[in-house]
């Protein structure tokens, strides 16, 4: 997993808090991460049979009705879970400011950042991922970074979505 370099957002993050813990609070975790904290390795995993997220809605809506307005502004809007690479320092990790993206290469060459709507969505397909950065899709999409990178969401699942870095751009850039 590579990444590209670091891509500046400006205010869009307001504080370290964006960063989660995978043992979250009634899981006897503390929930967000101080700086300070290393995060484990397991993640806790809701039962497969939880109502979809808004997010999830909105993706499974526009796998029908592609263009429908209503839902790619609920997608914009809703926040996704971004994989912090495993080759990412811990000040880096942090930073409020900052988000290292994940580039996985496809079989046929093609990069892409994958992100996820839960947790059970990125345990499908990323089951070894132990750092995630909580993340508003909009703001990602207004900073996405070049031309040849792809973004996938929820990659595994029958609402999975990719999207061009046009279509991530003008679609999504929303909010």
């Amino acid at each position: 997993m590579g990444h590209p370099p670091i891509a500046d957002t400006d205010d869009a993050w307001p504080d370290a808090g964006w960063v989660r813990d995978r043992n979250p609070p009634g899981a006897g975790g503390s929930g967000l991460c101080p700086p300070a904290t290393i995060w484990g390795s397991a993640m806790n995993t809701p039962d497969k049979n939880h109502r979809p997220t808004a997010a999830q809605a909105a993706l499974d809506t526009l796998a029908v009705h592609a263009e429908d307005s209503d839902a790619l502004d609920t997608l914009a809007g809703s926040d996704v879970l971004v994989p912090v690479p495993d080759d990412v320092a811990e000040e880096e990790a942090i930073d409020p400011y900052a988000v290292a993206l994940p580039v996985l290469e496809q079989p046929d060459g093609e990069q892409t950042v994958p992100v996820f709507t839960s947790e059970t969505e990125m345990a499908g397909l990323l089951p070894f991922v132990s750092r995630y950065r909580l993340v508003p899709l909009g703001a990602l999409a207004s900073q996405w970074p070049t031309d040849e990178l792809t973004l996938t969401i929820d990659a595994a699942s029958p609402h999975g979505l990719t999207l061009n870095s046009d279509g991530v751009r003008t679609l999504l850039a929303r909010h």
